[in-house]
């Protein structure tokens, strides 16, 4: 009996942690007026962020930067740091993926995946992260900060390349 008791006061323990975990997603697309292969060059250096505004420094602390395992330490304006690491590159397809292994977010698991298309020879850039909050509300905060930065990023990419 003490047994089946335990048995269900874990399962118990383990649904609440379930519903407990908030996962979303945030995506923002944009279309930019360069060669594909100009924006994919300004995108896939790992050590690079200039073209976020909202970026005040990247430091590679780890592994070699056009490799998968390099990890990066992000500085935002507002002093949020984020220590990611690239999981695959691939300039053939113009994919990049990578995690972030430590934030000051209130996001528990994150992967990231910036790709460059080509539609009519415009440059077609898809910003995806895929995310696990401890709550809905710490989700939904996290959500709209993540949005504003994608957005505010991509806006000044385009400014930029187009600009050349």
């Amino acid at each position: 009996m003490k047994k089946l008791l335990l048995s269900l006061g874990l399962l118990l323990a383990l649904t609440v942690k379930a519903w407990a975990v908030a996962p979303f997603e945030v995506i923002e697309i944009t279309s930019i007026n360069a060669p594909p292969v100009k924006v994919w060059e300004t995108l896939a250096d790992f050590s690079i962020l200039a073209w976020n505004p909202q970026v005040v420094n990247v430091e590679i602390i780890e592994g070699v930067k056009t490799q998968p395992g390099a990890v990066r330490m992000v500085t935002l304006k507002d002093g949020s740091k984020f220590k990611e690491k690239l999981v695959t590159i691939d300039p053939a397809k113009r994919i990049l993926t990578y995690e972030i292994i430590d934030s000051s977010v209130p996001v528990k698991e994150q992967s990231e995946t910036l790709q460059v298309t080509e539609k009519y020879g415009t440059a077609i850039v898809t910003w995806e992260g895929k995310f696990l909050s401890n709550n809905q509300q710490d989700a939904q905060t996290a959500a709209s900060a993540i949005q504003q930065l994608y957005r505010t990023g991509f806006a000044h990419l385009k400014t930029m390349l187009e600009a050349k």
